[in-house]
């Protein structure tokens, strides 16, 4: 499946909640790409801390 699949099934199964489609998307990203590794995440406490769990 390509990357852009994987990001409109995520927008897909938010079903309109743009909140929980950006969460699914760095999700995504962070497993995909390491995002977190790399200092993207670094001023997102929120999402640094869903992505530990």
């Amino acid at each position: 499946m390509t990357l852009r699949q994987e990001i409109v099934d995520a927008v897909k199964s938010a079903s309109g909640d743009a909140e929980q489609a950006a969460i699914a998307i760095c999700r995504l990203l962070e497993d995909r790409l390491g995002l977190e590794g790399n200092g993207w995440l670094d001023d997102d406490e929120e999402m640094r801390e869903l992505l530990s769990q």
